[in-house]
């Protein structure tokens, strides 16, 4: 049956004997794992998991290199002298190949190896017998250590003797097994790690059943294997014993804060995380990863395609050719042809460049060229050393061009492909009897383990370099910003005194020597001016103050619709290619899945919130990011009393045991970032985590214990909610030195008006429009021209029912905290105080006094601020501006947005307009109102 199979001949193969059946069985025994009772003892002994994962690895690769030196020298014994006999290789090994001297080291060497092997199981196997055995049973009757040394002296004895009794090393093993394994390890360790808990006496009256039916399958049921019966009657023992003598314990659930559980969770989760990546593949997105970045790549594949396939043609002898003529000829022409389209990639059309078609190109060139040809050219050669060898490069080659699991699916698919072809072709089996040494196939797999390694290493670089080059960028953004902003500053300051200079003689002459008997009406003066000096002093203070918080906090937000859970899948697939042992542990407790803010600064908040959290020193535990649903509270000071409270996420990254209780609420940042102080470079991207949060008007806090470190990062659902558009626009604040601008007619007719109509300072008019037609954030100078059309409108509308020039100044301005990083204390000094009041009641922000932070209020929140109002001349402007917006509506606003606004100002501010007087506004926002909601 096997010698008809078509793929392979097995007429050299030699009949097993039972010398090679006793070899198979060392070598499954050897290749099983048991937990034995030194390895038990010396993981109890380890200090923590992590000194346990370092010293097994390091045994793992200690015992790989002993175990291929062992292969290395039976390879050589099997050349010099094939076919020897099991129990006469140790001699011929040192009667052959050691000398005097060396042969008596040998043997001491082997003695120590067995005294110590033997010293340890007994060590440990006493220390179990006189700690976990006896006491329990009942038979301890004497100290620790005297019943260890008994137990000791009757194990070595039985095992003396047990040795002496049989030549057969495998003999003895293989009962030991059949006694150990089936009894001590599966049965109770099983039932533990899935919940199972009993008491000790239970679990050694069960290993004593399981050992029982061991010794009744090897003595006297003979043909019955003794591994499944052995464990069987262990476990229906222990669940027997266990409730018929009521122990405590039984199947219970590990506590969820348990090393444990926590492990099985990080684990589970990270299989959640693989089969989900497993579930989303998409093949054509994954062939664009594997494109090279640059064309040059497709011209040295050719050439090296060129190289490596016509020297391999050279490899093939006259015979060989001769025999598969069709198979060599349809190899040459076809190789000439891709090589030559790889060679001619940069004077292709556009159109064949384009992505689609080179994602399937590249991969299919590389799998017919490397593998399917090179595989046909190894088997024409009958297996040539030189061909094997190129066809090892092709595949270090393919790894290091594509990723590996790619390249591993190209070389088996084309291998197979190309012996189903020319089993099909010719008609005849593979020649496997000139397959080569044996040797390089090893070499083959060591190099494929190498490039396999070299590739994954190739590919953490590479993300590693794509991550610090995203850092650069966001730094350099923000050291240029930085930079602009300090220039502003010393441009402030050194116009500070040039604009003191029309204030030099007042103040000189408020500085003169009063007369000896000064009247009343001269000490009013010079303290008059005095305060005037102390006023403008302090709001300049102020001025600078919110352009040295600008340059504090650079950071600017991209604010997008982020899902939480394609975040934190870039955040894994991030995490786990750098680190392939991170272990972090998800716990969702939020209601919603969305979140409003900068995607990439929060996905960078979490990666480097995990790794130092993974990095803390005196802990070993998962990594726990927790997220739950709390609130962000601001006070806001133009409404006395009164707290904004919006919904926000808690994301807490922890390596505690269980995360610390969540508040209830937390107060946002809105004034200056307290960073807390950092002892350690390595603690310095906590900083920057904490201004993210800060650009995100969150809450952040840093909690370190003994036993860990908790990170406490909160963030609005909707940034937008508290943080205005105008806060995130790469532009300074509008400089105390106003650019001139030309006038327009439409200026010119309304300066002429107020200048006629009211007692206003033309200089102060024609600053306040000159700062209007300033650009407004996130608009284009010529829009900006436009836009300032609104606010001339505005107080425009104004000059039918005041002359008040403070009120037309803030009518001028009103939008101008709203739509520029315009701050009041700038208004303050270009006009004076009461501008600047009536400029804060009307603006639909929270401007701070202490920094340059503005939050954003809602609708409900501006008219609760209107309502608290006390000054009619912000409400005149607020009246006066809605009024202009709804002239505008019907064509600047869609239907649904022009009813809300009608309908929100007949409940609101036809009522206001009434209250005040202002009969014509009310009746005209009446009509109009109505009309618009009738034809909606």
């Amino acid at each position: 049956m096997f010698q008809t199979n078509p793929l392979f001949s097995f007429r050299e193969v030699a009949k097993w004997s039972p010398e090679s059946g006793k070899a198979l069985l060392f070598m499954a025994y050897l290749m099983t794992p048991i937990l034995q009772p030194q390895l038990f003892q010396r993981m109890v002994m380890a200090r923590d998991t992590a000194q346990l994962k370092r010293s097994f690895g390091y045994a793992a690769i200690l015992c790989l290199g002993i175990e291929l030196c062992m292969l290395w020298i039976a390879m050589m014994v099997l050349v010099d002298r094939p076919g020897p006999e099991a129990d006469k290789i140790m001699r011929h090994i040192v009667d052959t190949y050691t000398y005097p001297g060396f042969k008596g080291l040998l043997g001491i060497g082997i003695i120590a190896l067995s005294m110590s092997t033997a010293d340890s199981v007994l060590n440990s196997c006493a220390v179990i017998i006189a700690n976990d055995i006896l006491p329990p049973l009942g038979l301890q009757k004497q100290s620790l250590l005297n019943a260890a040394r008994w137990a000791t002296l009757v194990l070595g004895t039985l095992g003396l003797v047990m040795v002496l009794s049989t030549r057969d090393l495998l003999q003895l093993l293989v009962g030991a097994a059949n006694f150990y394994v089936p009894s001590v390890a599966p049965a109770p360790m099983l039932m533990a790690v899935f919940g199972f808990q009993t008491s000790s006496r239970v679990v050694l009256i069960a290993m004593g059943a399981g050992a029982t039916a061991a010794a009744a399958c090897l003595f006297y049921f003979t043909n019955i294997h003794s591994f499944f019966p052995t464990m069987l009657a262990n476990m229906i023992t222990m669940l027997c014993l266990h409730y018929l003598l009521g122990e405590p314990g039984g199947w219970q659930k590990p506590d969820p804060t348990s090393p444990v559980a926590l492990e099985r969770a990080a684990r589970i989760q990270r299989w959640q995380w693989r089969l989900k990546t497993i579930k989303s593949f998409k093949l054509y997105p994954y062939l664009q990863q594997n494109l090279p970045q640059n064309e040059d790549f497709y011209f040295f594949f050719g050439l090296y395609t060129v190289a490596a396939t016509y020297v391999a043609f050279y490899a093939i002898g006259t015979s060989d050719i001769k025999a598969y003529q069709g198979i060599y000829k349809g190899i040459y022409h076809a190789t000439l042809f891709a090589t030559t389209a790889f060679l001619t990639f940069p004077i292709w059309p556009s159109t064949l460049k384009n992505s689609r078609f080179m994602a399937l190109f590249w991969p299919l060139g590389i799998g017919t060229l490397f593998f399917f040809t090179g595989t046909l050219l190894v088997i024409m050669s009958r297996y040539h050393h030189v061909q094997v060898m190129i066809m090892m490069m092709n595949l270090l080659m393919a790894v290091l061009l594509l990723h590996w699991p790619l390249a591993i699916f190209l070389a088996f698919s084309g291998t197979y492909a190309a012996v189903f072809f020319f089993m099909r072709y010719t008609g005849s089996v593979l020649p496997l009897s000139a397959l080569g040494s044996v040797q390089m196939i090893y070499c083959v797999l060591l190099f494929v383990s190498l490039a396999l390694k070299g590739k994954q290493v190739y590919r953490g670089l590479v993300i590693s370099h794509a991550q610090l080059k995203e850092d650069n960028s966001l730094a350099n953004q923000m050291f240029l910003t930085t930079m602009r902003h300090q220039a502003q500053l010393q441009q402030e300051v050194s116009l500070r005194p040039l604009q003191a200079a029309g204030y030099t003689e007042s103040w000189e002459t408020s500085q003169r020597p009063l007369p000896k008997n000064p009247t009343r009406a001269q000490l009013m003066a010079s303290n008059t001016g005095l305060q005037q000096h102390i006023y403008e002093l302090d709001t300049f203070n102020r001025h600078l103050q919110q352009l040295l918080h600008l340059a504090r906090e650079p950071i600017h937000l991209v604010v997008e619709c982020i899902d939480l859970d394609a975040l934190w899948q870039d955040v894994q697939r991030t995490i786990y290619q750098h680190n392939q042992a991170t272990k972090v542990i998800l716990q969702y407790h939020a209601s919603t899945k969305l979140l409003q803010g900068d995607r990439s600064k929060i996905g960078r908040l979490l990666r480097t919130a995990i790794a130092y959290a993974e990095a803390y020193p005196n802990t070993q535990r998962p990594v726990l990011l927790y997220i739950d649903d709390t609130q962000l509270a601001y006070p806001i000071m133009s409404i006395p009393g009164y707290i904004k409270r919006v919904q926000a996420l808690c994301m807490m990254i922890t390596t505690e045991i269980t995360p610390p209780r969540l508040k209830q609420w937390y107060l946002g940042s809105v004034d200056h970032v307290s960073l807390q102080s950092f002892q350690d470079v390595g603690e310095l991207p906590l900083a920057y985590n904490q201004q993210i949060v800060a650009a995100h008007y969150g809450a952040a806090e840093i909690i370190s214990t003994a036993t860990g470190v908790t990170q406490v990062y909160v963030f609005p659902e909707d940034v937008r909610a508290v943080r205005p558009p105008t806060m995130d626009q790469h532009q300074v604040a509008p400089s105390l030195k106003i650019i001139p601008e030309t006038a327009q007619p439409v200026e010119q007719v309304f300066v002429q008006q107020v200048l006629a109509e009211t007692p206003m300072d033309r200089k102060l008019l024609e600053k306040a429009i000159q700062l209007i037609k300033q650009p407004k954030v996130g608009s284009q100078r010529d829009t900006a021209i436009l836009t300032y059309l609104h606010p001339m409108a505005v107080a425009s509308i104004l000059l039918t029912y005041t002359r008040d020039a403070d009120t037309l100044l803030a009518a001028l301005l009103h939008d101008t905290i709203d739509t520029t990083r315009l701050s009041s204390h700038c208004i303050a000094l270009h006009f004076n105080p009461v501008v600047k009041r009536i400029v804060e009641g009307v603006s639909s922000v929270d401007s701070r006094l202490n920094s340059f932070k503005k939050i954003q209020l809602s609708d409900q929140e501006i008219m609760l601020k209107l309502v608290e109002e006390k000054d009619e001349r912000v409400l005149y402007v607020k009246l006066a501006d809605r009024l202009h917006h709804i002239r505008m509506m019907e064509s600047h606003l869609a239907c649904m947005q022009q009813e809300r606004l009608a309908e929100e100002t007949l409940k609101l501010y036809v009522p206001l307009a009434t209250h005040l007087g202002l009969k014509l506004i009310a009746e005209e926002l009446r009509q109009r109102c109505t009309k618009s909601t009738s034809l909606v």
